[in-house]
């Protein structure tokens, strides 16, 4: 199934798959395992799905031997690990909403087929609950019947039982692309379109940032372009990712078209979701900037980290930001690539960002500290991953890096080094 190549002090590992493959989920790590799904895009752009689309592999850390642990359905977030539970759990796009599985075994507990809408952003957990939000197409599939568990939020107990739901019938449809992330107390996520059936005048949080308790209970929201939704031909406003939290701030970044003045954003919120300071960026009518699986990383500093692609003479540059807690920005690094990714922070002192088919180490000032060549042509969507000094990339076409003895460590002590916050990809400021 696999194939190895080794030189040096990189290893590769590629599995056979197609045309539409679009990885896009962060690997986490399980025990001894570095865990990640595939993904194929759904587009009438290309043809030939990948034969291991639907499965969950897992990576032996001692033996870096792959082996596919678990027959999943199509998933494009990253898993979330809780070691007190044992548990792994997996938003997917087919077959209901989620899978829970044994991390011990990787055998399925339980599946989430009496949900009748899908998810394609991650879950966090919080006091024996998984919280996560589902799709909200503007199609008929959940408008033409109004399908309330479209553009929903879920939460879920460890025995795979749903607690409790928000949806348009509790004042809430918007499409999840924010994630779910908790300070421990309270939940944060951001959405996208709220689009219910012909009914566009009702406010329903489309393309806000909410604050909740684990009740579901929406506490305070924000909308960054005081206005809603914002949606242009094929772009719609949305929030990316998911929401990044330091101990008194979160940062969230903001998907085109931008606001009247073509204007896109990253910005800064206190806990009440007051903000505090925002970082403009120029685009344009028809300028999406980022992509959805990607989100700001904070230091220790609080000074936050994110890419955009913004237009300069009809080319398509990557732009790697620096932005402090008072919102002025400094370019660490300029690209040609079209894959954006969340940078992820290393030692205090690294920024670690993959573009094209090249993993680049940056000093947090903008020096090369170290580069390496992938294995593959393929773009990054994934971010690169740390542990035990080891890097991971993984890159769209499920070529999997293995980069040793780079000299770095881990993390440091930054409140926010990489997308999910955590190799358990808890989305969780207190693991």
């Amino acid at each position: 199934m696999a194939t190895r190549i080794e030189k040096g002090d990189q290893i590769s590992i590629s599995i056979p798959t197609g045309e539409c493959a679009d990885t896009t989920g962060t690997p986490i790590v399980v025990n001894d395992y570095l865990i990640y799904s595939i993904n194929d895009e759904e587009s009438s752009k290309c043809q030939g799905s990948s034969p291991y689309a639907d499965k969950l592999f897992a990576l032996d850390l001692n033996t870096n031997e792959l082996y596919a642990a678990a027959d999943l359905k199509r998933s494009e977030s990253t898993p979330v690990y809780v070691p007190e539970e044992n548990l792994i759990f997996v938003t997917v796009l087919q077959n209901g909403a989620y899978y829970m599985l044994d991390s011990n075994t990787f055998e399925i507990i339980a599946q989430g087929r009496s949900i009748q809408a899908s998810s394609d952003s991650s879950a966090s957990y919080l006091n024996g609950k998984f919280f996560f939000g589902t799709i909200n197409h503007p199609n008929p599939i959940c408008q033409n019947p109004l399908r309330a568990d479209c553009g929903a939020l879920f939460s879920i107990n460890t025995l795979g039982e749903q607690i409790k739901k928000l949806t348009y019938k509790e004042g809430f449809r918007a499409w999840v692309t924010g994630a779910p992330t908790t300070n421990g107390e309270f939940i944060f996520t951001g959405g996208g379109t709220q689009v219910k059936g012909q009914d566009d005048e009702e406010f329903l949080y489309g393309c806000n940032i909410i604050k909740m308790d684990e009740n579901l209970n929406i506490l305070a929201n924000a909308d960054p372009d005081q206005k809603g939704c914002k949606e242009v031909g094929m772009l719609e406003s949305a929030i990316v990712g998911e929401v990044s939290l330091s101990n008194e701030s979160l940062w969230v970044q903001v998907l085109g078209p931008g606001d009247e003045r073509e204007k896109l954003s990253v910005i800064q919120y206190d806990y009440d979701l007051n903000e505090i300071c925002r970082a403009e960026f120029q685009g344009t009518k028809m300028w999406g900037g980022a992509n959805f699986y990607q989100a700001p990383t904070i230091d220790k500093d609080g000074n936050a980290y994110v890419t955009y692609q913004v237009p300069a003479n009809r080319s398509r540059k990557a732009k790697l930001y620096k932005i402090d807690p008072e919102c002025n920005t400094k370019v660490i690094a300029e690209t040609d690539s079209q894959n954006l990714q969340s940078p992820t922070l290393a030692d205090d002192q690294y920024v670690l960002f993959a573009n094209d088919n090249t993993l680049y180490i940056y000093t947090m000032n903008g020096d090369v500290f170290k580069k390496y060549q992938l294995a593959s042509e393929a773009g990054v969507k994934s971010a690169p991953v740390i542990n035990d000094g080891v890097i991971y990339v993984l890159q769209m076409d499920g070529t999997l890096n293995i980069i040793k003895n780079s000299g770095l460590n881990g993390y440091g002590e930054a409140f926010w080094p990489r997308f999910r916050h955590d190799n358990n990809g808890s989305g969780s400021l207190m693991m």
